[in-house]
């Protein structure tokens, strides 16, 4: 009888997985330099970290806030104190996707640091995310911001999303 246990426990853990697998719900995307997610630092810790740090390299897991809507070229991620942080494609090498990567959870590999971010740079940033004109003329000071320069990102599959991913000619960072 014990032995009929296990076996159904074992054959009920084994079609779990499969069936978990088959659902996509872990299903990872890659795009840009290819690692895996180990070591893993909270953006909490991030931020933490860059208060006595000018560069820290790191991966990271977060939440995408929204993506460049012409190139790919970068990405905003929640923080838990302060507005989203920008995550830049290292050397435009790599794009993520366009549209419906809003919630997500992605880990990034690469490099954080401060930069200071122009009125002309914050208004194109703004355009590329699709603000409006008025809001973008709402911009007319300097930010220094924390930004992340990403070699890898990874996006978990599953939830809202697609798969539309271009590299853009007409980017300007």
């Amino acid at each position: 009888m014990k032995k009929l246990a296990f076996l159904f426990i074992a054959f009920s853990l084994l079609t779990t997985s499969a069936f978990a697998q088959k659902s996509g719900k872990n299903k990872v995307k890659s795009y840009g330099e290819a690692f895996t997610a180990e070591n893993v630092i909270s953006l909490s810790e991030l931020q933490e970290k860059m208060k006595t740090e000018t560069r820290f390299a790191c991966v990271f897991e977060g939440s995408i806030v929204q993506t460049c809507q012409k190139a790919g070229c970068w990405m905003e991620v929640a923080m838990p104190v302060g507005d989203g942080m920008t995550v830049f494609m290292k050397d435009h090498a790599f794009a993520v996707p366009l549209e419906k990567c809003e919630g997500k959870k992605t880990f990034v590999k690469g490099e954080a640091y401060f930069k200071e971010l122009s009125v002309a740079y914050l208004q194109h940033l703004a355009e590329d995310a699709g603000k409006s004109k008025e809001e973008i003329a709402k911009i007319t000071e300097p930010q220094k911001q924390l930004v992340f320069n990403a070699s890898g990102v990874q996006i978990m599959e599953g939830g809202k999303g697609g798969n539309k991913t271009l590299k853009g000619e007409n980017c300007a960072h």
